[in-house]
């Protein structure tokens, strides 16, 4: 056996498990990007749900939900003028 095959191992163990927990860790962000990603100019009343996170994320969620209801507010106070 060769003397470097430990390290070799274990690096590759090292690149692949982080890879797992970058691709754990990034879900949240995917499911916030598809849920922004469907909503529609023409249809305002969707929020997009909380990924839970009690993070920035969470605040930039809350953040845009908010947004989107001044907009569907103002928008719609606009085309009864």
């Amino acid at each position: 056996m060769n003397p470097y095959s430990g390290f070799f191992i274990g690096m590759l163990a090292i690149v692949l498990l982080n890879r797992l927990v970058a691709r754990l860790a990034y879900l949240p962000f995917s499911e916030v990007t598809r849920q922004v990603n469907s909503i529609s100019t023409h249809d305002l009343n969707v929020h997009i749900q909380s990924p839970g996170t009690k993070d920035e994320l969470h605040e930039l969620v809350d953040t845009f939900n908010h947004l989107l209801s001044k907009y569907q507010t103002h928008g719609s106070f606009r085309k009864t003028l």
